[in-house]
Formats: structure tokens, C-alpha cells, sequence
């Protein structure tokens, strides 16, 4: 499916805007940001789970494209979102440099806590079955694992920090570990 948003931008203030705008989810395919100015695509920058981490126009798990406004600019933008079945979700946040920060390490910080009880679950359940020998600890610990590698990937850190370049295993894991769990 393929979905189009166009939308404006207006820098009345006197000085130049460095933002950041953020639209998707982490594992929506493609999206392709246009700025266009008098009738013409003046800028096109590609984003999504498809492309290569490295070729993201900002290093960020989360789908964050940088924009410059000239002061007294007015900008037009049309985005392309397109994806094959995942759920097309449209936030779309504008962030200044402090805002950005601020929220990336409200999230780390919500991330850690969240990751930190499923490890620590996990290594709970594996410390009881060895020593009970419990078959059923063994399971609730595969079971937080894949409940951990789910999260993991609808979060996009498997691709960012292990992949980072769109395999067929990176495509299909939320599925499979969805299945495990």
C-alpha cells in the first residue's frame, strides 16, 4: 500500500530553523520525503526499514528527517509511505535540536528500564531451572527471550545495531518472533 500527506512549513521567526521531523513507525518499509518550492522537487530524502542504515538521511532507529528553513521560508512537503502490511502509522512531530534530545534520552532512559526487567527475568527463570531442574523455567525463559526479540524488533535496534542493512531475516523477524512467542 502506498499512502501520500502533503503539508506546509512556515518560518516566521528571524533566524534560520534547523528541525527535525519525525513521521512513521520504526518498521514502516519506505517513506520518501520532498520538499518542493515553486513547483519544483527542490530536495528528496528516503527513509524506512528497507534502506540501509547507513544511507538514512539521519542515524536514528526512528524514521527522522532533517529539514533547513530559511527565515521568512514557506516550505511544501509531500510524503510517500509505503509498506507491505505493516500498520501505517502517522505521527508527524517537528523537533528542534533540544527537543530531540530531550526525548531520545526519555526513551533510552524507558528502553533500559524495559529490556533491563527482561533480561533480568530471563536470568531469574535460567537460575531457577538449574537449580530445581524445572523444564517449565527453561520455558518461561525462552518465552522472555522471544518476547525481548519482538520488542526488539518492532524498535528497530536489531536492524540499527546488529543488520543494519535490510536482509530477508530482518524483514520477516518481527513475524517469526511474534510466532515464537
Amino acid at each position: 500500500s502506498e499512502y501520500w500527506l502533503k503539508f506546509d512549513l512556515v518560518n516566521d521567526s528571524e533566524t534560520e530553523q534547523n528541525l527535525f521531523f519525525e513521521t512513521g513507525r520504526p518498521i514502516t518499509d519506505q517513506v520518501i520525503l520532498y520538499e518542493v518550492i515553486n513547483g519544483q522537487v527542490h530536495s528528496e530524502q528516503l527513509n524506512g526499514d528497507m534502506i540501509p542504515f547507513a544511507e538514512r538521511p539521519f542515524p536514528n532507529r526512528k524514521l527522522i528527517f532533517p529539514i533547513f528553513l530559511e527565515k521568512g521560508a514557506i516550505a511544501t512537503f509531500y510524503i510517500k509511505y509505503k509498506s507491505d502490511g505493516e500498520v501505517i502509522n502517522l505521527p508527524l512531530k517537528i523537533h528542534n535540536v533540544a527537543s530531540l534530545t530531550s526525548q531520545s534520552s526519555f526513551e533510552q532512559l524507558i528502553f533500559g528500564v524495559f529490556y533491563g526487567i527482561l533480561c533480568l527475568a530471563g536470568f531469574i527463570y535460567l537460575f531457577f531451572f538449574f537449580g530445581n531442574k524445572e523444564r517449565s523455567f527453561i520455558l518461561y525463559c525462552a518465552y522472555v527471550l522471544s518476547i525481548a526479540l519482538l520488542h526488539s524488533s518492532l524498535d528497530v535496534y536489531c536492524f540499527q545495531f546488529v543488520s543494519q542493512v535490510p536482509v530477508p531475516f530482518s524483514d520477516r523477524s518481527i513475524l517469526i518472533f511474534a510466532a515464537l512467542s
